[in-house]
């Protein structure tokens, strides 16, 4: 069954780049010598890369978000080794990787073309359901992995870039 949840949450977020780096998931969960109770992974993050590949879902294997960072798995059972609560966080609607891939899943400009933030970022449409089952099904598999909650993030629409030229198909 589900973890309990420690009576004090002390964690760390890790992001997949760092996650990849042979040791290093290691050294942060040695940190529970120092009182760290919690780790927070990076499964989906703001670049739209999913962590891991095998048990990603098809849609992230198609358009390329399905990476080979980590596998869920044996990080679930690395960080649970030591006692830690492992929460697994999805970045939900900024997601450049699906918005490209998938020009009809994003938000798009009054042109046709797929809207970007000041940095360059697509973002997918907040009001498109089946980008809310994609993010559902990203964070479905690094539960069955081990994963002990999800905390999903960038649940909203972009607060950066030219908003005024957005447009929201299905509003």
């Amino acid at each position: 069954g589900p973890r309990p949840l420690p009576l004090e949450l002390r964690g760390v977020h890790v992001t997949i780049g760092l996650a990849s780096l042979p040791g290093k998931l290691e050294e942060y969960v040695d940190l529970e010598r120092d009182g760290l109770t919690a780790l927070e992974l990076d499964v989906k993050d703001e670049n739209g890369e999913v962590a891991f590949h095998r048990l990603a879902p098809p849609l992230a294997k198609r358009v390329g978000s399905a990476m080979r960072y980590y596998d869920p798995v044996k990080a679930a059972t690395q960080v649970h080794s030591e006692g830690l609560f492992l929460i697994g966080r999805v970045v939900c609607f900024e997601d450049p990787i699906l918005a490209k891939g998938r020009p009809d899943l994003a938000i798009r400009t009054s042109g046709g073309g797929v809207w970007e933030n000041h940095a360059g970022l697509g973002w997918t449409n907040p009001y498109e359901k089946r980008v809310w089952d994609y993010n559902l099904r990203i964070a479905q598999a690094a539960a069955r992995a081990g994963f002990d909650e999800i905390q999903f993030d960038y649940v909203r629409f972009p607060s950066d870039g030219n908003i005024e030229s957005a447009v929201f198909p299905g509003k």
